[in-house]
């Protein structure tokens, strides 16, 4: 130990799920999981260093007791592969149970703010559809969300609770291996209804085909058909929006930017995560919250300037019905002030042709 580490209180922490005894000069210190039987793997999510006490300027041999099991989930979590051993264990001091702190009260709160939205978004658009049963965007809008939400707490579920490696799994590749992927599909199907107010084949095939091979990737590292299928996805979307340009409301945009959004987000998400580690652990739940809530908000965007537009169109057309009344009203009343006027002067013939009579009738009797 350098002596620079004086007064300094150093920890040490571990990375990875396989199972650790560390050894100081033949000593037990600490315990990462259980290596023997029943074996555990080790829970790394958001773990503060485990205290170490060395004194500076003194030599000491470390040994480290790893266990690892093959296992159908997520193989190379488990397996010590060597770019997984560049960050199996570390020793740390102060700062870094400091920025364990902050990262745990960022992922309550962008996981808290990301379930709360989720769950407001789709009580919102299953009061729409109940209101609106037959409108298909409030029924499509609902099935996102509710896609979303299960996402939103498969994605931030491990934050409040700590789960052993196989429920951690089985929900990290339920959420990433078909939540996520099937939200995506389902954005470019509205957005195909937007713009074309219907679903073609191609969509479909897309929004079939992206779990199981998001599931290939995430179970077996078979990752080139989930490739293809996203890059048909991405391909369709550009077409779509290349193709409808000219005919694309304002309005609409909302939901071709809310496709780009995601899209964008999601590939972020996935460049960081594979060339990138430290930056996308940094960023991580940032992207998360953007990736889950940015679709749905933009839709929510899209219905309210919809309902907008329709408010307006009625407003003006009920405008229109009251000119149309009044103009109506008033033809009325011209109408029977030219009746009153015809009936006076027919009433005036008559008693005039009355006298006339009475005064021939006169005449006659007069005569006789």
């Amino acid at each position: 130990m350098d002596k620079s580490f004086r007064d300094i209180p150093v920890g040490i922490t571990r990375e990875l799920w396989a199972a650790t005894d560390v050894y100081v000069d033949g000593l037990l210190v600490h315990s990462f999981g259980n290596t023997g039987n029943p074996y555990e793997a080790f829970n790394p999510v958001l773990k503060y260093g485990k205290p170490l006490y060395l004194v500076p300027e003194k030599e000491y041999l470390f040994a480290i007791h790893v266990v690892d099991y093959e296992t159908l989930f997520t193989q190379r979590e488990l397996r010590l592969k060597p770019h997984n051993l560049l960050n199996f264990i570390s020793l740390t001091g102060p700062a870094f149970d400091n920025s364990v702190t902050s990262k745990t009260k960022e992922s309550y709160v962008l996981g808290t703010l990301s379930i709360s939205v989720s769950v407001l978004l789709l009580v919102l658009f299953l009061l729409l559809l109940y209101l609106n049963p037959n409108q298909k965007i409030f029924q499509l809008a609902t099935i996102l969300n509710t896609v979303v939400l299960l996402a939103a707490i498969g994605s931030f579920y491990r934050v409040f609770y700590e789960l052993n490696y196989i429920a951690e799994k089985a929900i990290f590749i339920v959420t990433n291996g078909l939540f996520l992927p099937v939200m995506h599909a389902l954005t470019l199907l509205i957005t195909e209804w937007v713009l074309k107010k219907k679903i073609s084949w191609i969509t479909i095939s897309i929004v079939t085909l992206m779990p199981f091979t998001s599931a290939l990737g995430h179970v077996f590292n078979i990752s080139w058909p989930f490739g293809f299928v996203e890059a048909a996805l991405l391909g369709y979307f550009v077409w779509l929006v290349f193709n409808s340009r000219q005919k694309i409301k304002k309005i609409e945009w909302t939901v071709v930017f809310a496709m780009t959004a995601l899209t964008v987000g999601s590939l972020v998400w996935v460049f960081l995560h594979k060339y990138y580690l430290d930056s996308f652990y940094e960023y991580e739940n940032l992207l998360k919250a953007f990736v889950l809530l940015s679709a749905p908000i933009l839709f929510l965007v899209y219905v309210a300037l919809s309902y907008k537009e329709i408010l307006a169109e009625r407003e003006a057309a009920a405008k229109n019905v009251i000119r149309i009344t009044e103009e109506k009203k008033e033809l009325l009343e011209q109408q029977n002030i030219s009746f009153e006027v015809q009936v006076t002067k027919r009433t005036s013939e008559l008693e005039k042709s009355l006298i006339d009579l009475k005064s021939t009738q006169s005449q006659l009797i007069q005569s006789e």
